[in-house]
């Protein structure tokens, strides 16, 4: 597995976690400030997470 197939890999997975917020979200099964974290973790992670790593796999 090469480092794009890596970096692909996780990008759908932080995707998936955020889907499943959203329907955990909806079923009422978590609250609104959980909701937002998890919103914020995925934001944070894409914004500065995701290109220091790409930036490290160079």
């Amino acid at each position: 597995m090469n480092n794009e197939q890596k970096l692909k890999l996780v990008g759908f997975l932080v995707i998936f976690i955020v889907v499943v917020n959203l329907i955990l979200f909806v079923f009422t099964i978590i609250n609104w400030t959980v909701f937002l974290v998890v919103l914020g973790a995925g934001y944070a992670f894409n914004k500065w997470g995701l290109p220091k790593l790409k930036e490290g796999m160079k």
